[in-house]
């Protein structure tokens, strides 16, 4: 398992895409998307998540929502917060049945509570035996030491985490014996016998961050943690985060290391003597995150059987590197990567003529003007990252010596034009160069045989007659953000291009025969001038997104051909009232195997068909935000929505609430059709039918109809009491009675409210103000002193805490002033 699966898994906000045992850290790369339990699955679904997706779910509710979406299968990782402790043991029973997770991590907020009682990792974690890796973030009053005892039986167990945890640890850490990888604190394992553990990778973090000024205190942890961690004979990389480190010798003790990682705020000239007697050494990464300092890179250079150098020395970009710095890396002729981004240089030295072997080579934002000719002639080069540079040009050269070029990142270069050696690069699969001021590209892209993805977004090109979209190996394409007024029409018919963005350019026309890219998924064209949709565009079969809001000038049909495109989840033709409306619904009404979420708001719609295909019809979600409509086809009412029907500013007779008032459910849709006056056709069960009532009082309120509110509460609590007590939108019921005059019952209802926010448990917690505002002023209309002061303490605020002692003493309350006076004093 290699470090880089380590570091994404315990950094929570790292995303995580899992290809057997290929990582892939988020820069740059935009292939995965982690999706909280919130997020309907069905949307999930449309925004082409990879095969893995990571979930933050709080309540065993929410899992089960995720069992039932069917996107279980494909979770990998979980995160959950233990401030919801009672439920850790429900959701993690509801975990054993997502077959694919391996990653758990469990966390409390970063500030800590610490004077919250203690608490016991459920036994309940022992289902999950595929575990791999476990994170425990920040979890100050989690028992540790029962923790670990408790992840002995999870034999996959490979990777652990404790991260925030400031205590130190006895025997849980080495009672784990089948763990390799471990990211702790100094603290941690101050005082630990650890040459029996095994493990092979350990990131240590700093010891002890003080809480009065939040600065890191030098009490000798992290070199008695160094001291313990060197007896480990089986590791092999550690990654360093250490500010106190008071002796680097103690780094010489590690002979056994193969690669170091190294984050330091001071001293890191120590750190890096100390480093420099591991002569077995073939990985080192440094990075400063502080003040700007001069390294000895001359010891670095002594380090012959590097294979793996990174040097970030400027990474907050305040100070400049001086380029002689480097002069030793010349020595290192074995190095396969060589990172040196981020140190501000200005300009490179000449360093790299015999480092024939290097495979990766990144010079990121370096402020550099020109290279050195031996960076074009590296032959193993495969990876090259150029981006944040101000190069302005490249060599205008036939070939350049990158006969094995993979991957090359020329992004924010200020290049006007690429060279032609770039069309000449026979291994070239992956070419960005975003954000720049090209206007011309090179002929040749045919030569590329291996070329795979282009980005060329945020430019100055004017037409694209390149002949990149007849390039059989191509599978993404961005070009959006240019002035781009005329594209090349595709000619071949051996396309591989999945994913194609012309976004916001000038295009007046779609390419004729588009539809020759067979293996088109997804075709995004925001802000366009078309003048229509070519007929061919009905033959790319394999679409699954088609974009293309605020698109469309002039009349034009939908082309039914899409009707086949059977795997079509997302379709965007929002701001496109000249699209012919019969053509978007004979599309539309198709049986598909999985939901389609369509947006169509802003079109002007005045009205839907009334046909039968709408009981075929499989959407997610369905937006017609901002049309004309003025009624609804009896015929919708056997449509399923999983993620929602979507009508707000339209001309229909109903309550307006908010643009997200959804309705989803047979019982929305038929308390619809009631608004409406219109007869629902078929029988909906009592409880959905009061869960639809109970959901629609929000709208009713915020549309100022309280009678109606109340209505639909009076409706639900007599066909389903328990529902109705669940879901019951409480604050929304007591303004509705405080508009009515009805103060008790709307004080009765306040409280509820308050209640239900204040209770312990999983979900999300709203402010109360407004509700205790509103009960005041029911209760003052009420001229109820006393129920006034609980208000008043009930706000938790000071100054009303006293307002509530002054009450009480003036309506001579003993007993009450009595109460509240040894509450203010305790």
């Amino acid at each position: 398992m290699s470090l880089a699966l380590f570091i994404i898994l315990f950094f929570a906000c790292s995303n995580i895409i899992a290809q057997e045992a290929k990582w892939l850290h988020n820069e740059g790369f935009n292939e995965h998307k982690s999706v909280e339990t919130y997020l309907n699955p069905v949307y999930a679904e449309a925004q082409h998540l990879p095969d893995s997706i990571k979930l933050w779910i709080s309540d065993a509710g929410s899992a089960q929502k995720v069992i039932e979406s069917g996107l279980h299968v494909r979770v990998y990782a979980v995160e959950i917060p233990s401030t919801y402790r009672p439920n850790i043991a429900a959701i993690l029973n509801k975990l054993a049945q997502f077959p694919m997770l391996q990653y758990v991590t469990i966390f409390e907020s970063q500030r800590g509570a610490e004077n919250d009682k203690p608490y016991q990792l459920p036994a309940d974690i022992d289902l999950l035996q595929n575990l791999k890796g476990i994170e425990f973030a920040y979890t100050a009053n989690l028992d540790m030491e029962d923790a670990l005892k408790k992840l002995i039986p999870l034999k996959q167990l490979k990777s652990l985490a404790i991260t925030g945890y400031y205590r130190p640890l006895v025997n849980g850490l080495t009672d784990l014996k089948q763990i390799d990888e471990v990211r702790i604190n100094s603290l941690n394992i101050r005082d630990i016998e650890l040459s029996k553990v095994t493990w092979t990778t350990v990131y240590l973090a700093e010891g002890q961050l003080t809480a009065i000024n939040k600065r890191y205190v030098d009490n000798g942890d992290d070199q008695k943690a160094l001291l313990n961690l060197s007896k480990v004979q089986s590791l092999r990389m550690l990654e360093i985060g250490l500010f106190n480190l008071t002796d680097a010798g103690v780094l010489q003790n590690f002979g056994q290391l193969k690669g170091i990682k190294l984050y330091a705020k001071k001293k890191l000239s120590n750190l890096i003597t100390g480093i420099a007697t591991l002569s077995n050494l073939e990985s080192l990464s440094i990075s400063n995150l502080d003040d700007q300092v001069q390294i000895p890179i001359d010891e670095v250079g002594r380090l012959s059987k590097l294979k793996n150098l990174s040097i970030s020395l400027n990474v907050y970009g305040e100070n400049k590197t001086p380029s002689s710095q480097l002069e030793p890396i010349r020595n290192l002729t074995n190095l396969e990567s060589l990172n040196l981004g981020y140190n501000g240089l200005g300009s490179m030295p000449d360093i790299f003529g015999g480092m024939i072997h290097l495979k990766r080579l990144s010079l990121s934002s370096n402020g550099l003007t020109q290279l050195p000719e031996s960076v074009y002639n590296l032959p193993e080069l495969e990876y090259l990252n150029l981006s944040f540079n101000p190069l302005g040009s490249l060599p205008d050269r036939r070939t350049y010596g990158w006969l094995k070029l993979n991957t090359i990142l020329l992004n924010y270069t200020k290049l006007t034009e690429l060279p032609t050696a770039i069309v000449h690069l026979p291994a070239l699969a992956n070419l960005s160069a975003t954000n720049n001021r090209i206007s011309i590209l090179p002929k040749g892209w045919q030569n590329l045989k291996n070329l795979k993805t282009v980005n060329l977004a945020d430019n100055k090109l004017t037409d694209f007659n390149y002949g990149l979209l007849d390039n059989p190996s191509i599978e993404r394409l961005e070009i959006q953000n240019n002035n781009i007024a005329v594209m090349a029409d595709v000619t071949g018919d051996n396309n591989t291009l999945r994913f194609l963005n012309i976004s916001n350019n000038l295009l007046t026309n779609l390419p004729p025969q588009i539809g020759k890219l067979h293996s088109l998924e997804t075709l995004q064209g925001y802000n366009l001038k078309l003048q229509g949709l070519p007929a061919s565009l009905g033959d790319c079969l394999k679409l699954k997104e088609l974009s293309l809001p605020g698109s469309i000038v002039e009349t034009t049909a939908l082309p039914l051909g899409l009707k086949n495109a059977s795997d079509l989840q997302f379709i965007n033709l929002s701001g496109c009232p000249l699209i012919d409306h019969e053509s978007i619904f004979e599309v539309l009404l198709t049986a598909r195997k999985k939901p389609l979420n369509a947006n169509l708001s802003g079109n002007n719609i005045s009205h839907l068909p009334a046909t039968k295909e709408w009981s075929n019809a499989n959407f997610g979600s369905l937006n017609l935000i901002g049309n004309k409509l003025t009624t609804l086809p009896i015929e919708i009412a056997g449509t399923k929505f999983s993620a929602g029907l979507l009508l707000y500013h339209n001309q229909l007779d109903f309550d307006y609430g908010s643009a997200g008032d959804l309705f989803k459910t047979p019982g929305d849709i038929k308390v619809l059709f009631e608004e409406m006056g219109l007869s629902y056709p078929t029988l909906v069960d009592d409880s959905v039918y009061a869960l639809a009532l109970t959901n629609r009082i929000r709208a009713r309120a915020k549309a100022k109809n309280w009678h109606g509110a109340l209505a639909y509460a009076e409706k639900a609590k007599q066909l389903a009491p328990m529902v109705y007590q669940n879901h019951a939108p409480w604050n929304m019921i007591g303004l509705s009675r405080f508009n009515l005059k009805d103060y008790n019952g709307a004080i009765a209802d306040f409280d509820n409210y308050i209640n239900q926010q204040a209770k312990p448990g999983p979900g999300v917690r709203y402010d109360t103000s407004t509700e205790l505002k509103y009960k005041l002023k029911a209760d003052s209309a009420l001229n109820n002193p006393v129920g006034m002061a609980k208000t008043y303490v009930q706000t938790g605020s000071m100054k009303n805490f006293i307002q509530a002692l002054s009450l009480t003493k003036r309506i001579n309350d003993k007993r009450l002033y009595q109460q509240w006076q040894a509450k203010w004093w305790q």
